[in-house]
């Protein structure tokens, strides 16, 4: 009985690690990069990864606290979580309508277009792994970065092939609603543990 419950244990486990290892290295590599692309998608997409390494971890704590704490421990997550998606989608909305006042850069690189094409084949391996696994909301939180990784990558190559920075402002305001989305979530869901008897 022990075996059976280990084997069902560790997968899901194992997902939830490989999702907040997914993260953290593909918020790293974007906001290395957007240093010294300056690609208001790519660093989008850099502080959403940076933000969901919250997401994976609010479940590692469902498996190692009693139910009380959880529901003090996850709520706040979220809410941090929820918090800083509203400023991230604040933040783009207002540089993303900046960029179309601004000159061009003298060249647009396609390194968005790489980190993009790189990102979407993982976050959607991790997408199915994650729903065969039982965690069906994480698996929403994936298939989010599915839409940011695509859209870095669209953006991405218009602005290298028109020489503009307007496919990447369109791309920032598209993403300000996003994130204004996940913000709302992210408060709901830290208001839903609250609300929980205790």
């Amino acid at each position: 009985m022990t075996t059976t419950k280990a084997n069902k244990i560790n997968p899901s486990t194992n997902s939830l690690a490989v999702t907040m290892l997914l993260f953290i290295a593909s918020g790293a590599i974007s906001l290395v990069f957007v240093q010294e692309n300056h690609s208001l998608p790519l660093l989008a997409f850099g502080l959403y990864c940076a933000l969901n390494i919250i997401a994976p971890a609010v479940y590692w704590i469902e498996k190692t606290t009693t139910r009380e704490n959880l529901l003090d421990i996850a709520s706040l997550l979220h809410r941090v979580r929820g918090v800083g998606f509203y400023i991230l989608a604040f933040e783009l909305m207002l540089n993303g309508g900046a960029s179309f006042f601004v000159e061009p850069k003298e060249s647009y690189t396609l390194i968005g277009l790489w980190i993009g094409l790189g990102a979407l084949p993982l976050f959607w391996f991790l997408m199915r792994i994650q729903k065969l696994t039982g965690f069906a909301q994480l698996a929403e939180t994936s298939k989010t970065g599915l839409f940011f990784a695509g859209l870095l990558s669209v953006s991405s190559l218009l602005s290298w092939a028109t020489n503009t920075p307007y496919p990447e402002a369109i791309a920032g305001l598209g993403l300000a609603y996003v994130a204004f989305k996940e913000g709302q979530k992210g408060t709901a869901q830290g208001k839903c543990f609250c609300e929980v008897p205790r």
